[in-house]
């Protein structure tokens, strides 16, 4: 039987943290599989709310046991709920009980991309540890890094920098600099400022950031802008960052330019090996990252 909202007995004892009542339902022959008007299982319900101590019992007691990759009406399963929300206990459990991690819910998100957007730290670092392919997942739209970046999840954000995650990453609306220079977020373009974020890269609208930020009104934009041009101005009059030191090799020419690259950015150990005598540096330099042409550079990147 289920009432108006598509609810079981079922679902509204775990919904409502009735533990005991769950397990008595269950070894009664209750269905844990019966989704309600939105699609969702009781397991959903139990992992919305947090609570671990339901949901141990709906994946591991009775005849009728979870699935606990069951996706709803919007592909959500309940790990991306419990991710969603932060509740952290609840992910490690699932996830031990070998809940996807890797599953897209109808946005395109996956756990850790709710995670991120909604500024969980430790379920954020729980995810990556346990999935680091999450880290390296083909996207189109966005990463977890501009979920963050967009909604001023500093910590956030720099942690998935810290994991690996490339902090220029393209997404469909630009990098994450893109992303939290134009939702208004200071502090977290200045971190990724100081993290090698180029102030150069251009948007699907062939639009850097500073060039997006004037499409605001000024009282707007003003402190991003400004933070954007001082990091701009700290480079020296060569363009090249008091952090970095780089030199082509003797007897550049442009003729035999290859198409690779070695990139550098700001925190790199270089030590030089050779230096031209026609030019004192060819390549190029965006903030505080930038690339050398690799057939015409000597270069050792420290540790």
């Amino acid at each position: 039987m289920q009432d108006e909202q598509g609810y079981t007995l079922l679902h509204h004892a775990s919904l409502n943290g009735q533990c005991e009542t769950v397990r008595l339902l269950l070894r009664c022959g209750a269905s844990t599989t019966i989704p309600d008007c939105s699609g969702s299982g009781p397991l959903h319900l139990a992992a919305w709310k947090g609570d671990l101590e339901v949901v141990r019992v709906l994946v591991s007691q009775g005849p009728s046991r979870a699935n606990v990759n069951q996706q709803n009406d919007t592909d959500n399963t309940p790990l991306h709920l419990a991710a969603q929300y932060g509740y952290s206990a609840v992910v490690d459990y699932l996830l031990q009980r070998h809940a996807d991690p890797i599953l897209h819910n109808c946005q395109g998100e996956t756990p850790l991309d709710l995670a991120a957007q909604y500024g969980h730290l430790d379920t954020v670092h729980l995810l990556i540890s346990h999935c680091p392919e999450l880290l390296s997942l083909s996207r189109g739209k966005f990463s977890p890094l501009h979920l963050a970046a967009r909604n001023g999840h500093t910590l956030v954000a720099l942690s998935l920098i810290n994991a690996g995650i490339s902090v220029n990453v393209m997404g469909e609306h630009g990098t994450p600099l893109h992303e939290a220079a134009l939702f208004g977020k200071p502090e977290t373009v200045k971190m990724l400022l100081d993290k090698g974020a180029s102030v150069e890269t251009r948007d699907r609208a062939s639009k850097s950031v500073l060039e997006a930020l004037r499409e605001f009104p000024a009282e707007r934009a003003r402190e991003i802008t400004k933070l954007i041009e001082e990091h701009k101005e700290e480079t020296t009059s060569s363009g090249v960052s008091p952090h970095m030191v780089a030199v082509a090799r003797n007897g550049y020419t442009p003729a035999s330019a290859s198409s690779s690259a070695l990139a550098f950015s700001a925190g790199d150990h270089i030590s030089v090996i050779s230096r031209s005598s026609k030019v004192m540096f060819e390549g190029s330099v965006h903030g505080k990252t930038g690339s050398f042409l690799s057939q015409d550079v000597v270069f050792h990147r420290g540790l």
